[in-house]
């Protein structure tokens, strides 16, 4: 019923955990073609015969010359028996009942060619469990903006694949991100609302770290070609096209200077999309569009939570299944249609202004509220951060970290905050901010002493 395609090159401390995951599977018809290069790890080579020798469902397949991670999924199509292929990565062990959920699914939806599921998602200093869209309308929607399944979740059903031959682009560093953005237009997708598999991020060994930046740039010229082949659009021609995608940030940030720029090109590009001919829902569409808005504010800390103290609006918008993306911009700035794109000059205008301001306040004594992978990833990238404020302490609502310690600070409870001395409590949470804000809030700690931590990265040089 199943192939199990397990593409290896390194990662021999982790493989043995995948390995043993598929093994305890409820679910038992399935051969694993476990497919390696010539310069895989020796490590690894060892490891996996050892389970081919005692697992006669399990096959260790060396490719002649190194094909690469796209090439080695392609031949795993071509050699696979199965009816349905499930994608596992090395790092990424499955939950035991993966398999009987996809296949229950795919067996009763045969119009489906690709489902995955949710990740618990594991990073060096925090775990969380992702969102993905669930719907087809959905999932292919949102895989205009970002890769909207999560690639070692998914099913396969081979017969459209060899069918339709769909197979991964060899010459993309983002082969998944690219091939399904390229059959969003005529295959149905869809992601169990359910969390199957553990999905390790930031290891030394993990593709997707070690290419961050070629990442980045493949995904903008998917992007780009998206918006051509299914919108009629090219984006190549705007000046901030790198940034369209979600994965253009990845490696960088945008000059605190060209957010103004970048909201008015999105909204323009948005817009153009909303009002073209498409094969797309266009209920969908317009929510994602919303959904993308958001995702960009949030990304660099735009909240009303702290923007509505210096007078600034740029809005979240509403996402229903009502609302056209142009609309509910519209509402939310209280203009007209004509009058769009000058309010988001004017207000974004605003925001840089204050937020020079704020970044370059003479040193001050800080809190660090919030010790997670935001936090952390900002003192690894901002090395500077001592010429931008004095650190106090961090602080936190999880109480197993509370009596600990961080770069020499002890990490505090929010009801310590008040017999300790600080200029600022800067919030290093993104998912959270809010809601740490309001909780700030109540305790009597005034809102222009609570500001974002993410926005003081803006004076540090810019990522590499």
């Amino acid at each position: 019923m199943i192939t199990v395609l397990l593409p290896v090159w390194k990662g021999a401390d982790c493989i043995e955990d995948t390995m043993i995951s598929i093994i305890s599977q409820t679910f038992s018809d399935w051969e694993m073609l476990v497919m390696g290069e010539p310069d895989s790890d020796d490590a690894i080579k060892i490891i996996a015969l050892a389970y081919s020798v005692k697992h006669e469902n399990i096959s260790y397949i060396e490719n002649e010359i190194h094909l690469g991670l796209a090439a080695t999924l392609n031949r795993g199509i071509e050699l696979a028996r199965g009816k349905y292929i499930a994608r596992v990565d090395v790092d990424d062990p499955s939950y035991p009942n993966r398999f009987n959920k996809q296949v229950e699914y795919m067996e009763t939806h045969d119009d489906v060619a690709v489902c995955g599921t949710q990740q618990l998602v594991l990073t060096p200093y925090s775990s969380f469990e992702t969102r993905r869209p669930t719907s087809n309308d959905e999932v292919r929607t949102a895989m205009l903006f970002y890769c909207s399944n999560c690639h070692s979740t998914l099913f396969l059903r081979r017969e459209l694949f060899i069918e339709n031959n769909w197979r991964y682009p060899i010459d993309q560093t983002q082969e998944d991100f690219a091939l399904w953005s390229s059959i969003i237009g005529e295959a149905n997708f869809h992601n169990l609302n359910e969390v199957l598999v553990s999905h390790r991020i930031d290891t030394h060994d993990n593709l997707t770290s070690i290419h961050r930046r070629k990442i980045a740039e493949t995904s903008s010229e998917i992007f780009i070609n998206s918006c051509e082949v299914y919108f009629g659009i090219d984006a190549s021609t705007y000046a901030m096209s790198d940034f369209f995608c979600r994965y253009g940030h990845v490696y960088k940030l945008i000059p605190l200077d060209e957010i103004p720029e970048w909201l008015i090109e999105s909204y323009n590009l948005f817009h153009l999309m909303e009002n073209s001919q498409h094969p797309f829902s266009q209920i969908e569409l317009s929510r994602t569009l919303c959904k993308q808005w958001n995702w960009m504010l949030d990304r660099y800390f735009i909240f009303d939570s702290w923007l509505n103290i210096y007078g600034i609006q740029i809005p979240h918008l509403s996402v229903r299944d009502d609302c056209r993306f142009i609309d509910a911009l519209q509402k939310a700035l209280n203009v007209r249609e004509f009058q769009v794109a000058e309010k988001i000059k004017l207000e974004s205008e605003k925001y840089v202004s204050v937020s020079k301001l704020i970044i370059n306040k003479e040193r001050f004594q800080a809190i660090i509220f919030g010790v997670g992978y935001f936090c952390i990833d900002f003192f690894n990238k901002v090395p500077n951060w001592g010429e931008l404020f004095e650190l106090v302490a961090f602080a936190d609502n999880d109480h197993s970290k509370v009596g600990t310690s961080m770069l020499g600070k002890q990490i505090i409870s929010a009801d310590e905050l008040a017999s300790t001395e600080y200029d600022f409590i800067l919030v290093s949470s993104r998912d959270y901010y809010s809601e740490i804000h309001s909780q700030l809030m109540i305790m009597g700690i005034p809102q222009e002493k609570i500001l974002p931590l993410e926005i003081f990265r803006l004076r540090a040089k810019q990522w590499e």
